[in-house]
Parts: structure tokens; C-alpha cells; sequence
């Protein structure tokens, strides 16, 4: 049951398989050694796509600095980058899973 959902709750269990709570919970933690764990944020994920844009631009940038010289470099704007996404974020206890020791370690990506 955890396999095939890996958010299934303790009380999930015990209702369709019509055991205790407590035998239950010592099925799953004491024999399988499962663990709930909740997902780690860590900073957004560039894809590939992003990387070689952002490489694309730091050439052009070295480039021009080589070019026209500190000239270049009062010319440059900068600002922060701000990236707006509506989205519902998931709770801690809606992100957490049933994992073995052996499961990899899943990671949220911030937006």
C-alpha cells in the first residue's frame, strides 16, 4: 500500500486493512522501517536552457568589457531578478512521504 502511495496516512492503513492504530504503526515503522519525512526546499532550479542563457550573456558581457573597457561597465544596469508565479505552495504535512532508508531524499524547488 505505501509503494503504491507513498502520502498514505497511518489511519488510511488501519481503515482497509481493519487493524489497530498501534499495530499498524509498528508494521510500518518497526518491520518495513519506513519514516514520514517531508520534502527539503532548496533555491530554484535552473534547466539547461537557463544555464546556457545565462552563460550566453556573461561571455557577451566579458566580451564587451574587453571591448570598450570600464566605458562598459558604467553602462550596466542591474537589478534584481524578480520572478512572479501564482501558485498554491504545498503545506509541510501535504509534501510529507513514507520513506525507506534506502528512498532518495526528494527536494522542492523554490519559485
Amino acid at each position: 500500500m505505501i509503494r503504491a502511495n507513498w502520502r498514505i496516512t497511518i489511519d488510511e492503513v488501519v481503515e482497509e486493512l481493519g487493524i489497530s492504530h498501534e499495530r499498524a504503526q509498528n508494521i510500518i515503522h518497526d518491520i518495513l522501517r519506513y519514516r514520514k519525512v517531508s520534502a527539503r526546499w532548496v533555491p530554484r532550479q535552473l534547466t539547461s536552457t537557463h544555464q546556457e542563457q545565462r552563460m550566453a550573456v556573461r561571455l557577451e558581457h566579458l566580451v564587451r568589457y574587453h571591448k570598450n573597457g570600464n566605458d562598459f561597465l558604467f553602462r550596466i544596469v542591474t537589478e534584481d531578478e524578480t520572478w512572479v508565479h501564482h501558485f498554491t505552495p504545498e503545506s509541510k504535512a501535504a509534501s510529507m512521504e513514507w520513506k525507506h532508508p534506502s528512498s532518495p531524499v526528494r527536494k522542492n524547488f523554490k519559485t
